[in-house]
């Protein structure tokens, strides 16, 4: 690359003021570091002292594109990584191409958070790009000057892509895009499916996210008396599983992008009742139950297409009348009876394997609902015996047990759990001697008290709860 230097001899500086030139040794410093950056372009980026070749190519580019581009907001500020990582300083993050420092995100294994509470805007674009392999740490500091020509990333903006060049291909190479949606929060609304008073429900309500009020009925599900039944989330369908009367192993699936009706979609393993729900980006779960006989069965079923589900391990103990929670890593399935329990399980998406027990509520109970945030799991409401307004709070990022961080509007029991990006919500259940139609909502941001913001369409218990 050359730079034509504008000497002030091949000029009339009668014509033009001599400051609106650059000295010549400016132009030959600028004509310098020009120079070295060309041999910089041509080099490789494996040389440094904690790189070996290829290395820089170990994981794909995983793009996540935000969902839900109608809305104002994505599903979450946290999104899942292609491969854990022990080091913020091994990634290089990308918000529609434009390199984040990592002060402004943190990474627990397979989950990376960013520092800001709000979730990501719907227009933005998240690019992660591996630096090294996952059982190293990289200085990134130190790193740049390595990390050159080859590697380097560039916004492709007709595709929507970024590009990477490997110093020798024209045009360069384009990383392989993998979507990943987070459905445990939402962004838009809440539906509560099912439920009895005291004869069982088919009926599916929504509600507002972003506005407190009043639901609406928007569908019905494929049978036309289901109470005690389990639900789930993917990025496009709220799903509604097993129930009663009778005891059944029936599967519904309903659309987000419309009102519409459920339609039976598959069978879990076994019929049964009073078991939670869990969502994957990839999967739904359906955790313990009775069948009549009480059960530890954790079956998972795909969102990508209708089918059966599968026994992909147990819970600790047999229990059913439990609550579902959801990170974006694993499963959680807190209380339940006989007992009744204080348990908290665990089990990982990424696997099917058993649970793990990993801490403990802060008082026994059943017919206790959940609700999931981007960092924590929720249990509200209960029976212990004695109708609870209780409101615990578990960690995530570590097991532990839970903490009281707030009390619903009303002491009861039975209700849907759901939850937005910002606040957890608990609708309908039972407040001796009534079935409510009550939607609470309580915040993820700070603990706290919940407040009373809409109603049901019908007072019912023993519903499922979903989020888009």
């Amino acid at each position: 690359m050359t730079l034509t230097n504008p000497r002030s001899s091949q000029i009339n500086t009668a014509d033009i003021e001599q400051t609106a030139f650059a000295s010549n040794a400016q132009v030959d410093t600028l004509q310098s570091n020009l120079s070295s950056f060309a041999s910089y372009s041509n080099s490789t980026f494996s040389t440094g002292p904690s790189f070996t070749a290829g290395v820089l190519f170990d994981e794909p580019i995983k793009l996540i594109p935000s969902e839900n581009a109608n809305s104002a907001y994505a599903t979450s500020n946290v999104i899942s990584i292609v491969t854990p990582v022990n080091s913020r300083d091994n990634l290089l993050v990308y918000l529609d191409g434009l390199l984040q420092h990592p002060d402004t995100y943190i990474v627990n294994g397979a989950t990376l958070q960013f520092a800001n509470v709000e979730p990501i805007p719907s227009s933005l674009t998240v690019g992660v790009r591996y630096l090294q392999t996952s059982n190293l740490v990289v200085d990134t500091a130190t790193a740049n000057s390595i990390v050159g020509a080859n590697g380097m990333l560039a916004w492709d903006y007709e595709s929507k892509r970024l590009r990477v060049y490997d110093g020798s291909t024209v045009g360069g190479l384009y990383a392989n895009a993998v979507q990943s949606v987070f459905t445990s929060q939402g962004s838009v609304s809440g539906y509560t499916s099912g439920g009895g008073n005291p004869v069982g429900k088919d009926t599916i309500d929504k509600f507002s996210f972003s506005s407190d009020g009043n639901a609406t009925d928007v569908g019905n599900l494929s049978t036309t008396i289901r109470q005690w039944v389990a639900g789930q989330s993917s990025s496009a369908h709220g799903y509604t599983s097993g129930g009663t009367p009778p005891i059944t192993d029936t599967i519904d699936k309903f659309p987000f992008s419309a009102d519409s009706n459920a339609t039976d979609v598959g069978n879990l393993t076994l019929a049964r009742w009073f078991s939670a729900g869990q969502s994957s980006t990839a999967s739904g779960y359906s955790s313990g139950g009775g069948a009549p006989t009480i059960d530890n069965t954790i079956d998972k079923f795909p969102f990508a297409v209708d089918g059966n589900a599968t026994d992909v391990g147990d819970l600790t103990v047999s229990r059913q009348g439990t609550a579902g929670h959801s990170s974006s890593i694993s499963g959680y399935t807190s209380g339940g009876t006989p007992g009744p329990l204080n348990t908290v399980d665990k089990f990982p998406f990424s696997s099917d394997a058993n649970a793990t027990d990993v801490g403990d509520l802060t008082q026994a109970r059943f017919y206790n609902t959940g609700q999931s945030s981007a960092t924590n799991g929720y249990s509200s409401s209960g029976f212990a015996p004695g109708t609870v307004n209780t409101i615990d709070k578990f960690p995530f990022a570590a097991d532990s047990s839970a903490t009281d961080v707030g009390d619903l509007s009303q002491a009861r029991y039975g209700p849907a759990g759901q939850s937005s990006t910002t606040s957890g919500y608990t609708s309908g259940g039972y407040n001796a001697p009534t079935v409510v139609d009550t939607i609470d909502k309580f915040p993820f941001a700070a603990d706290g008290n919940a407040s009373d913001v809409g109603n049901l369409t019908q007072a019912r218990q023993h519903s499922a709860g979903q989020q888009i």
